[in-house]
């Protein structure tokens, strides 16, 4: 992946027009990236590793992960030899906001190893969402059902609640350095309001908590051999100056020691 695209875009990747990609695939190595869109990596044959977000993971039949924008994602298959897997491409409309929700709520690079009887149910789910990815009236439904079966969970037709709202407004739009009044809308509550009850809830001014996303994808990209300037602008700071006080009052370095820290 080229160092200076380090999110791969909807448009290539799914389509132009196209809201999902179903594709069954085979490979050795993905190098760390992240992309514009939600991805779903269902594991049928093979073994390995992958790096969510930094956290290493083991890979075999029945692993998946199911990925947001803000997440990085690295896969490295065992000796060399090929992972076979349902890799699932699609943008947010192609979920209910509850599904969208839920999705968020399990945290980051959710991840789990399916038992064979599931996996099965998957594997017949995902090959149907491929055959009928062209009927726009079969994606949703087809789509939510391959997720209850991959999360195992039954409570996305639930309300958002307003915070969870901004929450994932920020979650998938930090690098667009959204302002505590954009988030406050999301939640359809006053700047002032939110500011209070977001504190209480993450632990973090709203400031802080949009800071410590945007240097955490930062180290990411740091680590994966993104200049300074490449990381700064890719993970939503405004200037470098900036990103270079923020990312050493987090991280306790500078980033140019972090990434020799951390060089591969």
């Amino acid at each position: 992946m080229n160092k200076k695209e380090p999110r791969l875009d909807k448009n290539t990747h799914i389509g132009k027009d196209k809201h999902l990609s179903v594709k069954k695939r085979y490979s050795v190595t993905f190098p760390l990236h992240a992309h514009d869109y939600f991805e779903v990596e269902i594991i049928l044959e093979g073994k390995g590793m992958q790096y969510i977000n930094g956290k290493k993971q083991e890979l075999q039949r029945g692993s998946i992960s199911i990925l947001s924008p803000s997440d990085f994602h690295e896969v490295i298959a065992e000796s060399n030899k090929s992972l076979m897997a349902w890799n699932i491409s699609f943008d947010e409309t192609v979920l209910s906001s509850g599904r969208l929700e839920s999705i968020f709520l399990k945290g980051s690079g959710f991840t789990r190893t399916l038992d064979e009887a599931t996996l099965k149910k998957v594997d017949t789910a995902a090959d149907l969402l491929m055959k009928e990815a062209k009927c726009d009236g079969c994606i949703r439904p087809l789509t939510e059902y391959l997720l209850t079966l991959l999360m195992d969970a039954d409570d996305f037709s639930e309300q958002l609640l307003p915070m969870r709202k901004a929450i994932l407004f920020i979650e998938t739009h930090f690098r667009e350095n959204p302002s505590l009044s954009d988030a406050a809308k999301q939640a359809c509550l006053s700047p002032v309001y939110f500011g209070n009850l977001f504190k209480q809830i993450t632990g973090k001014t709203y400031v802080d908590y949009l800071n410590s996303r945007k240097v955490n994808c930062a180290a990411m990209l740091l680590e994966s051999g993104f200049s300074v300037a490449e990381a700064c602008f890719s993970s939503g700071f405004g200037s470098l100056s900036g990103f270079l006080h923020t990312f050493k009052q987090k991280k306790g370095v500078s980033p140019e020691n972090y990434k020799k820290m951390h060089k591969k």
